[in-house]
């Protein structure tokens, strides 16, 4: 109990235009246990007169339009609270009441875990580990939640995304990185629950040119873990 009341969680929100799902989320963290700071992390300026509406102890900070989730989560990440946790968090996520806690205890009490994230399906309690991610696959049989991901405070500063993709695979070189670089565990914790709406903005707000933004990314992420 002591040290999960020492722990802070720094929540990094990425958002576009959906406006409705970041303002339930929102809501929702207000009043979580575990959550030190919120920052939002708007793609463009043009976000400011969305952002506007939330919550005064909500930080708020911007990216240049179109640069990608990425750097996103860098910005956002370099705004956390000194020693917290960083839990990425999607726009169109829904987090169930006592799941940042349960995350937060996930890692207190098992030091070998790096990556944690809700279960997104099925009604076991028992945590799964997992050395992927659930590229799309919702109903249980995925792997870590990118959209819902708590990375461990002593390894914030050892990580960086790499910028050099936008939209996706993120996910997937955080898990490798945990894994194989600072070896870790990546871990689905059983007790803490979400819900995703696959993917709001990508269905239908997405970037333009953003298949090939994909195969892009696709390149540069298979050439890092090849080896």
């Amino acid at each position: 109990w002591y040290k999960r009341a020492l722990t802070g969680v720094t929540v990094v929100i990425p958002t576009k235009s959906n406006v409705s799902g970041l303002t339930q989320l929102i809501s929702s963290l207000m009043s979580a246990e575990g959550v030190s700071r919120i920052v939002v992390v708007g793609d463009g300026t043009q976000t400011a007169t969305m952002l506007q509406s939330l919550p005064s102890s909500v930080i708020k900070t911007y990216v240049p339009q179109g640069v990608g989730i990425h750097a996103m989560w860098n910005a956002g990440m370099a705004l956390r609270g000194t020693d917290d946790h960083v839990l990425f968090l999607n726009d169109d996520v829904t987090i169930a009441t006592g799941a940042i806690a349960s995350l937060v205890t996930a890692l207190i009490e098992d030091p070998r875990l790096g990556l944690v994230c809700p279960k997104y399906a099925g009604d076991s309690d028992v945590d799964i580990v997992t050395h992927s991610t659930c590229r799309g696959r919702y109903d249980g049989t995925g792997g870590m939640a990118g959209f819902a991901m708590m990375l461990a405070s002593d390894l914030v500063p050892q990580w960086k995304f790499d910028e050099r993709m936008k939209w996706w695979y993120g996910d997937d070189d955080l898990v490798n990185w945990v894994n194989r670089k600072a070896k870790r565990l990546c871990v689905i914790v059983g007790k803490a629950r979400c819900t995703h709406a696959h993917s709001v903005t990508i269905d239908n707000d997405r970037p333009d040119n953003f298949n090939n933004i994909v195969e892009e990314d696709r390149k540069i992420f298979e050439k890092k873990w090849s080896n």
